[in-house]
């Protein structure tokens, strides 16, 4: 799994290296990658009560698969979405194109 690490890395030694198009499809490529991992120990989504019928996504990383950078972009793609379905549970599935945007806008614009 640090392979995953291992290419978020390089994409992040490669800023300015990589078009609009290229670094949008290896953005989708890393969050893909990301999404088969089957271990909810290493990345999962919870939902958090917040009151008033609030139920708030909460994001859990093992920063050492993702690195201190790119455990920073899940948490900030994946922690926060209210539902107000008292029984609506939230998948990571849900979250891909955010992270795939998140990713994105780290390595184009940072």
């Amino acid at each position: 799994m640090s392979h995953i690490r291992d290419r978020f890395e390089e994409l992040e030694k490669g800023k300015g290296d990589y078009g609009h198009d290229d670094l949008y499809l290896l953005s989708e490529d890393l969050v893909s990658a990301i999404l088969h991992i089957d271990n909810p120990e290493v990345i999962r989504v919870e939902r958090t009560y917040r009151g008033r019928g609030r139920w708030v996504s909460q994001c859990y990383t093992f920063e050492s698969v993702f690195g201190e950078n790119l455990n920073k972009v899940l948490h900030q793609a994946i922690s926060g979405k209210v539902s107000y379905d008292e029984e609506a549970q939230f998948s990571l599935e849900e979250f891909r194109e955010e992270m795939r945007d998140r990713i994105f806008e780290y390595l184009y614009f940072n």
